[in-house]
C-alpha cells in the first residue's frame, strides 16, 4: 500500500460522508415541507376550511374597525385643539407647556 493510496482512501471516505450528509439533509427538508409548516398558503387554506373560524375572524375585524372609528370620533376634537395650539404657539410652546406643566 502506497502513501498516495492512504490519502486517496481518506478522500473517498470524506466524499462518502459528504454525500451521505447531503442526502440526509435533502431528505430531512423534504420531510419538513411535507409534514411541517408551509407558510401563509397553508394558514389561509386551514382558515377557509373552518367556517366557524372565518366568522370569528370576520367579527373580530369588524369589532376592531368599529373601535378605531369610535376612537377617531372621540379624539377628533382633541386633535383639532392640539393642532390649533401648535399653529398659535409652535412646537417650542408645546414643549414649554409639557416641561412646565399645565397651570
Amino acid at each position: 500500500m502506497d502513501l498516495d493510496d492512504l490519502f486517496d482512501n481518506d478522500h473517498n471516505k470524506q466524499k462518502h460522508n459528504n454525500d451521505h450528509n447531503y442526502r440526509h439533509e435533502k431528505q430531512h427538508t423534504s420531510y419538513q415541507r411535507k409534514n411541517g409548516f408551509d407558510g401563509m398558503p397553508q394558514i389561509i387554506e386551514r382558515i377557509t376550511a373552518n367556517p366557524k373560524l372565518v366568522r370569528i375572524i370576520g367579527l373580530t375585524v369588524i369589532l376592531i374597525a368599529i373601535v378605531l372609528i369610535v376612537l377617531i370620533i372621540v379624539l377628533f376634537p382633541a386633535i383639532l385643539e392640539l393642532l390649533k395650539f401648535l399653529t398659535d404657539n409652535g412646537l417650542k410652546g408645546l414643549l414649554d407647556l409639557i416641561w412646565s406643566g399645565a397651570k
